[in-house]
């Protein structure tokens, strides 16, 4: 039978894997194609999302499923944007979306989370996107680290 892990310290800490793409991008910018810029942008949100649902599992709220330990993305954008960080928030989903569900760049996209659904946006991924979403995602990471 399952058994579900409890937690009471965080273990889906961000901080490191954020720094080691920033020194990587800014040493070997020139290397980055959009694959890797594409990859890059969903692994960062992507860790950010999961220490957020690490803090507020830890903290005893419970998400769905057999260990209650899957949390839905548009939970996260709601108290995230609750905190003021809508424009964070917004950025970071938007460019996610392109890089994991869209394969043309530049392209048009629609929302689908309740949050923005039906935003249609012109979506380009390119170095500085990357760039911006490193700031973006150091800013909420604060939060997080706050939350």
């Amino acid at each position: 039978m399952y058994r579900c892990i409890r937690r009471d310290q965080p273990r889906l800490k961000p901080h490191e894997l954020l720094s080691l793409i920033e020194n990587y991008t800014a040493k070997y910018s020139s290397t980055l194609n959009e694959v890797m810029i594409r990859r890059i942008i969903s692994m960062i949100y992507l860790s950010l999302f999961n220490y957020w649902a690490e803090k507020i599992y830890i903290r005893g709220r419970r998400g769905e499923d057999f260990c209650q330990d899957m949390f839905r993305y548009s939970q996260f954008h709601r108290e995230m944007i609750s905190h003021g960080l809508d424009h964070v928030m917004f950025i970071l989903y938007v460019y996610r979306t392109a890089s994991d569900h869209y394969i043309l760049n530049p392209t048009y996209i629609e929302l689908k989370d309740p949050n923005w659904k039906g935003i249609r946006i012109s979506v380009e991924i390119n170095f500085n996107v990357l760039l911006e979403i490193l700031k973006l995602s150091r800013e909420l990471l604060k939060a997080l680290d706050e939350y």
